[in-house]
């Protein structure tokens, strides 16, 4: 508790536009940690024990004042969404290499209109199932207005969800979602584990 108070101090006082004690050191380890220990880039992804493993070691043996406790998203919930926008370690990218932005036109410029117009439409109907291989479907959706009022809404969307091309997609976006709940959860027990270690997480 007195290093954790001493840290948070130490940065509150930079920002603060105080003189600490020293400088303090606010970081994310990004993927050192698998170059530090026995784990791969490819771990972040997909071996959540063993990635959080390795970056604890990382933060007991450096010491930082503050940090980000860096995790990926979980592999396997990407593979559900498939996502255009990005190849990561074991998908795409060795095991032992940084993940890599997969630049592309997912919007042009004569959309505007349409994405001011109908934000959340144009999100959920045109640019989400551009950049989510799972949610290529989503763009036959009807309209919300076009569903029109009183039960008739529901009953449209209703149909549309049931097409079996949109219900695959929403299946996917569900074992996507499910994976992502278990990887929250040990985030959140990392983060708190850390705290009790006496570093501050940002």
């Amino acid at each position: 508790e007195d290093s954790y108070r001493e840290r948070e101090r130490r940065v509150a006082d930079a920002i603060q536009l105080k003189i600490p004690d020293r400088v303090p050191i606010v970081t994310t380890f990004g993927y050192f940690p698998a170059r530090y220990t026995d784990a791969t880039c490819r771990d972040a992804w997909y071996d959540y024990d063993k990635w959080l493993s390795a970056y604890k070691k990382t933060v007991q043996d450096f010491e930082p004042d503050m940090l980000f406790a860096q995790s990926y998203f979980p592999g396997q919930a990407l593979e559900h969404l498939a996502p255009k926008q990005i190849d990561w370690p074991g998908h795409g990218v060795s095991a032992d290499h940084s993940h890599q932005s997969m630049e592309a036109e997912f919007m042009t410029a004569d959309e505007y209109d349409a994405f001011l117009d109908d934000c959340s439409d144009f999100m959920l109907r045109t640019y989400m199932p551009r950049i989510c291989g799972a949610m290529g479907p989503l763009s036959t959706l009807p309209q919300i207005p076009a569903m029109g009022f009183g039960y008739h809404a529901p009953v449209a969307l209703a149909e549309a969800l049931a097409a079996p091309e949109v219900a695959g997609a929403l299946e996917s976006l569900m074992k996507a979602g499910l994976e992502l709940a278990a990887w929250r959860s040990k985030m959140d027990g990392f983060n708190d584990e850390i705290e009790q270690l006496g570093f501050p997480v940002l």
